[in-house]
């Protein structure tokens, strides 16, 4: 079976109708590439249990292109914060928080690919997520002190400077 079959084109030439036949057939109308080049992409075959080298158009490789964004919105949906507010600019900041948090999630996958690192040891998006949080709640938070006596050995204190309260008495005029 063929994959990709240019049906038709409009008679001026300044609009293009595809087919494309992947898990099911696709019909891609282009104004943008007409008359696009011959590309090679590598869809994977179910059947065959591996990936195909086939030809197409441009214009199914530019829709290919463009559909991550499709794939970067269901990640989005499938953790989202819910916040409940009529005010858009929460909502606008939460969505955008959401989108950082998948992005950086794609980037932490990718980099544990790069450094052999097993799947089974990687962080699903879920507990990524929870863990982005436990960071941003725990980051100005005091370290408590220690309990009991002091151990024997000297742990290094940081030199912390109080301002000095110069009068703790209110003023005259008041």
């Amino acid at each position: 079976m063929q994959k990709c079959r240019k049906e038709a084109a409009s008679r001026d030439g300044k609009v293009a109708l595809v087919k494309w036949f992947d898990s099911r057939s696709v019909f891609i109308a282009s104004n943008f590439v007409v008359d696009g080049t011959m590309d090679e992409v590598q869809p994977w075959d179910k059947k065959q249990g591996r990936f195909l080298k086939v030809s197409c158009l441009e214009v199914v490789k530019l829709y290919n292109d463009a559909m991550v964004g499709v794939d970067l919105n269901q990640l989005v949906s499938l953790c989202r914060t819910e916040i409940r507010s009529r005010k858009w600019i929460l909502r606008m900041i939460t969505h955008a928080f959401d989108l950082a948090v998948v992005n950086s999630w794609l980037e932490y996958r990718l980099d544990a690919k790069r450094a052999n690192l097993q799947t089974k040891d990687t962080l699903d998006l879920l507990h990524f997520k929870m863990n982005v949080a436990q960071c941003l709640v725990s980051v100005h938070k005091p370290v408590a002190a220690k309990l009991g006596r002091p151990s024997m050995s000297p742990e290094p204190q940081p030199h912390t400077h109080r301002p000095r309260v110069q009068d703790a008495r209110p003023l005259l005029e008041v």
